[in-house]
C-alpha cells in the first residue's frame, strides 16, 4: 500500500474543488498507465461466466437495498444435485467459469459448506474457474473452500458498522472483515477480490474510505468498486449515488494500492448516471469496467486506448482463458 496519509485521503473524499480533484484523478490515471498500460478491460458475464444462487431466492436477511431482488437475476440451484447439473450444462455450452453466490444466513455467511462435495466434483469434471461470494469467513471455512476447488473469493467490505446495521440489519465490526480477508489470504485462494459499494448508506458516502483501509490488511488480487443500484420495489429505489463520489473512491483505491487492478463493477445505476459513473471512474484510474455502455467504449477508444474484452465476472483478473476473440460492440 502506497503511503497516502490519512489526512490527505480524507481531504480527497471531502473535496468539492474541481481543479484539485482533476489533479488527483490525473495522478491516479497516470499510475494506472505506469502499471497497466494505456488500455481498458471490459467484462461481460452472461453465458460466459453465469452467476448462480445456491439458496434459490431465499435469504435470511432483509436488506433495504436488495429485498432479495438481486437473487432474481441469478440462476437458481438450491441443492447440490441442481448445482452439478447446471454447471455441467454451462460447461458444455462453453462457459469458462461460474460465480457461486446466494442469500446469506443471519450471521452474514453464504451456506457454501453444504456444497463442498459437489463443488469438488464440478471442479474435477469441468475445470471451471469458480469464484464465490462467501460472506464472512474464518480460516477453517476458508481452507475448506480452497480444498474443495473454489479458486477465488469476492467479499463485500463495508467500513461502517452503522451502515451494515441499518441496511443489512446485521452489525458487522471492522475486525470481522479483517479476519475474513486474512483467513482468505492464509487459506490460499488464487483470487481475493474485495468489493466496496459506494453510497450504500442511502446514497451517501459513509465508511467507504474505511473499507479501503480494512482491505489494506492484506494485498488483494484486485479491488472492485461498485455503486448503490436503486432497485424497483425496494425502500431504496429512489436513492442515487453521485458519480463523483464513485470516482473519488476509485482514485483513492488507485493511490492506496498502486499496483493492484481496480475495476468498476457491474452493480451501479442505469441510464445517464451509469454513463457518468463510467466516465468519471475511467478518469480516476480504473483499469477495468464491467458491462460497459457503448458510450464509454467510444470515449476510451477516441482517446487512443486499447480495449480488451473478457467473458468473466469482474472479480477475476484479466486472463487469456477468458478473453473474447471479438469485441462486443
Amino acid at each position: 500500500m502506497e503511503t497516502v496519509t490519512k489526512n490527505f485521503q480524507e481531504k480527497i473524499l471531502k473535496s468539492n474543488d474541481k481543479r484539485f480533484l482533476e489533479k488527483i484523478f490525473l495522478k491516479a490515471r497516470n499510475l494506472t498507465y505506469e502499471k497497466f498500460g494505456k488500455k481498458i478491460n471490459f467484462y461481460y458475464t452472461s453465458t460466459f461466466f453465469p452467476p448462480i444462487s445456491i439458496t434459490g431466492k431465499n435469504c435470511a436477511l432483509d436488506c433495504l437495498h436488495c429485498k432479495r431482488k438481486l437473487l432474481d437475476f441469478m440462476v437458481q440451484a438450491p441443492n447440490p444435485k441442481i448445482l452439478l447439473e447446471k454447471c455441467l450444462r454451462f460447461w458444455k455450452k462453453g462457459a469458462k467459469g461460474v460465480l457461486i453466490s446466494g442469500g446469506c444466513k443471519s450471521d452474514f455467511t453464504v451456506p457454501l459448506e453444504n456444497f463442498v462435495d459437489v463443488i469438488e466434483k464440478i471442479k474435477s469434471k469441468t475445470g471451471l474457474f469458480i469464484l464465490a461470494h462467501t460472506g464472512l469467513l474464518d480460516y477453517k471455512k476458508a481452507k475448506m473452500f480452497v480444498e474443495c476447488g473454489i479458486d477465488g473469493v469476492a467479499l463485500d467490505v463495508v467500513g461502517s458498522p452503522e451502515t451494515t446495521q441499518k441496511i443489512y440489519g446485521v452489525k458487522i465490526e471492522k475486525e470481522k472483515y479483517v479476519e475474513s480477508l486474512v483467513s482468505a489470504k492464509k487459506a490460499g485462494f488464487k483470487v481475493i477480490s474485495p468489493h466496496v459499494c459506494v453510497g450504500l448508506h442511502f446514497g451517501k458516502i459513509k465508511g467507504e474510505l474505511e473499507a479501503l483501509r480494512i482491505i489494506a490488511s492484506i494485498k488483494p488480487t484486485m479491488i472492485v468498486v461498485t455503486a448503490l443500484m436503486p432497485l424497483p420495489e425496494t425502500p431504496m429505489k429512489n436513492y442515487l449515488v453521485d458519480p463523483l463520489d464513485v470516482a473519488k473512491i476509485a482514485a483513492l483505491a488507485r493511490l492506496m494500492f498502486p499496483d493492484v487492478p481496480i475495476t468498476l463493477g457491474c452493480a451501479r445505476s442505469k441510464g445517464k448516471i451509469r454513463e457518468e459513473i463510467e466516465k468519471q471512474t475511467f478518469l480516476a484510474g480504473v483499469s477495468s469496467i464491467a458491462i460497459p455502455t457503448k458510450k464509454i467504449y467510444e470515449y476510451v477508444k477516441n482517446r487512443g486506448f486499447k480495449t480488451e474484452f473478457y467473458g468473466a465476472c469482474c472479480g477475476v483478473p484479466p486472463n487469456k482463458k477468458f478473453r473474447l476473440k471479438k469485441p462486443i460492440f
